[in-house]
């Protein structure tokens, strides 16, 4: 580890300046502890700030949470469902739901899953293409595939660097989102037929 490239927390930082020593490539580590902090993600990019930051022995020390760029995206789409906005760009289909848990949603034949997944403090959503052997196994099995996939995905937590998840690298949501959250919008305000 290169210590020339870590920094001591100190008491009067502000949130924006701990982002901001992180996205230049800095390393911060508690001034109590003396550990560095755990950020999620673990490895960032040149650039990238981390959605989480805490001391790993004492979360009093140091526990910053913040949304990914994308997320206010998320938050716009959402405020839309509350008001009534429906966006007449949206292709997606919702084909069948499990209330707080996932949506899953068809665009031109393929199959989408959207999971609501949620770790202790950590809540995001998943959302994967199913491919064919997972396509035919719905047409197979119906909902219940549906579920298991999705309980699959909340518990191998494919976002963390750690993380063995067969579901890894797969996460469409960043490309995929605002057409999600129009083609909810749409089923929630009726357009479609509910499942």
């Amino acid at each position: 580890m290169n210590t020339s490239r870590q920094i001591v927390h100190q008491a009067d930082m502000k949130s924006t300046e701990v982002l901001r020593l992180y996205a230049d490539g800095y390393r911060l580590v508690c001034r109590y502890c003396k550990i560095e902090f755990t950020t999620i993600p673990e490895t960032l990019s040149p650039g990238e700030a981390p959605m989480f930051v805490s001391c790993p022995k004492n979360m009093n020390h140091m526990h910053l949470v913040t949304d990914p760029a994308h997320a206010m995206r998320g938050v716009r789409a959402r405020m839309n469902l509350r008001d009534g906005v429906v966006s007449p760009k949206a292709h997606m289909k919702v084909v069948d739901h499990e209330p707080h848990f996932w949506f899953l949603l068809e665009e031109a034949g393929a199959l989408f899953l959207d999971v609501n997944c949620s770790h202790s403090f950590l809540g995001y959503s998943f959302l994967i293409q199913l491919n064919t052997n997972e396509s035919a196994k719905y047409r197979e099995q119906g909902h219940d595939f549906i579920n298991k996939t999705a309980q699959a995905i909340q518990y191998t937590a494919p976002i963390f660097q750690a993380s063995q998840s067969p579901y890894k690298g797969r996460d469409l949501s960043q490309s995929h989102r605002d057409r999600v959250m129009a083609a909810v919008a749409a089923w929630r305000a009726g357009s479609d037929e509910q499942p």
